[in-house]
């Protein structure tokens, strides 16, 4: 709940802020990229993206580490509950 809660915080500061529509295109990208997905998938996916950010091939690492975060917002949303 609280990865929810700092990744609502952020948004809403760069809202504040005054964030670019640019910004607001790349988040819209992004979550269609992972709504639906399962809990499962999107571990798949946060495993993936940190061994390319870790490969030491030349990446976009602000892209890799953004998209990073956002698939673990996006785990925490769907965890399941025990």
């Amino acid at each position: 709940m609280m990865v929810v809660c700092k990744d609502w915080l952020e948004r809403l500061r760069a809202e504040q802020a005054g964030k670019n529509d640019a910004t607001a295109i790349v988040e819209n990208d992004v979550s269609s990229i992972l709504q639906g997905k399962s809990y499962e998938q999107l571990s798949q996916l946060q495993r993936q993206i940190q061994a390319k950010l870790g490969s030491g091939e030349p990446v976009d690492v602000d892209y890799w580490e953004g998209l990073l975060k956002n698939v673990i917002v996006w785990k925490a949303k769907v965890r399941p509950s025990f």
